[in-house]
């Protein structure tokens, strides 16, 4: 048995800790997005916006 196995670990509930906003999806119509933001380039750029959809988890983003 390797040390990876040894390790395994079961998810039992995956739960979104991602801020809800009202953001309507692209692809599904749903009117409620989880939110969050990430440095996706130069410092001196701002953030980019993530929004991960409620109901079908189509993920799309936005550029300041």
């Amino acid at each position: 048995e390797t040390v990876a196995e040894a390790k395994k670990i079961q998810v039992i509930e995956e739960i979104e800790t991602d801020p809800k906003v009202k953001n309507t999806c692209e692809k599904c119509g749903n009117k409620i997005a989880y939110y969050w933001t990430q440095q996706t380039r130069g410092a001196d750029e701002p953030e980019t916006r993530f929004f991960k959809c409620t109901k079908c988890k189509f993920t799309w983003r936005e550029y300041a």
